[in-house]
């Protein structure tokens, strides 16, 4: 018999038996259950304190889906930080084998993606994007409240309000019992006259039907081709009209 392998069956004995021992210590681990979460609601960054049970091999906490960083306090609390892309939702902890999750939704407070149009007169509509809109209460633009309807929680419909200009700046804010957001790109303040941007075809023969677009584009009573107008307007949206060239239309600009 080699003396070496005599030698190595304990040594597989005792890890064989290590690992069994780890094995039980994790299978008799409870598993993860979150049962508050103070405060409830809040923005980017602020700190919750996760209470519950089961956290020692904590390994993940979300916000909904959101991945936040976090320290470990105890077997029954830890301290999350809300994460940019945070989601009204429950909070998770998980560890290497289970998941436990608040009964409780976290309200995430509200953030901009994007905007559009980037500009409007008085009473046009605003169409903006982003996150957690459902429990949103104010819109604003610079600091004139706006009216405004959630469609999703991810879109608003904002009118932009009777007296919002660009001085000194008019971002967009939105406001929610768990905070606000202040778009970082300034929403700008036209008109109430209307704007006329461009125009296609750039040429056509009287009788053609020519689109454009522009902003103000409400109540419009007439389209003129150099100083004829057009006898059929179809005002499509507040950023865009059809109107035929006219018979008697000359070379000049559409107005």
């Amino acid at each position: 018999m080699n003396p070496s392998a005599h030698l190595m069956a304990p040594l597989r004995m005792t890890l064989a038996l290590a690992g069994l021992a780890a094995w039980l210590v994790q299978s008799l681990q409870a598993a993860p259950a979150v049962s508050n979460f103070p405060p409830t609601r809040g923005v980017a960054g602020t700190q919750i304190t996760v209470n519950g049970s089961g956290f020692t091999g904590a390994l993940r906490v979300l916000f909904h889906d959101a991945v936040a960083d976090f320290r470990l306090v105890s077997a029954s609390q830890l301290v999350a930080v809300v994460p940019f892309d945070a989601i009204t939702g429950p909070i998770r902890v998980e560890d290497a084998s289970s998941v436990g999750s608040s009964a409780a939704s976290f309200m995430a407070a509200p953030r901009i993606t994007d905007f559009n149009p980037a500009r409007s007169g008085t009473n046009g509509t605003v169409s903006i994007e982003g996150l957690n809109f459902s429990d949103v209460t104010n819109v604003l633009f610079g600091a004139t409240p706006a009216t405004f309807s959630a469609t999703t929680p991810k879109q608003i419909h904002a009118r932009v309000p009777q007296g919002a200009t660009n001085t000194p700046v008019a971002p967009i804010t939105i406001e929610s019992p768990a905070g606000r957001f202040v778009s970082s790109n300034a929403f700008t303040v036209i008109g109430p006259a209307p704007v006329v941007d461009g125009f296609w075809p750039i040429a056509g023969a009287p009788g053609a039907p020519v689109a454009i677009a522009g902003v103000n584009f409400t109540n419009i009573t007439a389209v003129q081709f150099g100083n004829v107008a057009s006898t059929r307007v179809v005002q499509v949206t507040e950023t865009q009209i059809h109107a035929d060239v006219p018979a008697s239309a000359v070379f000049g600009n559409a107005k």
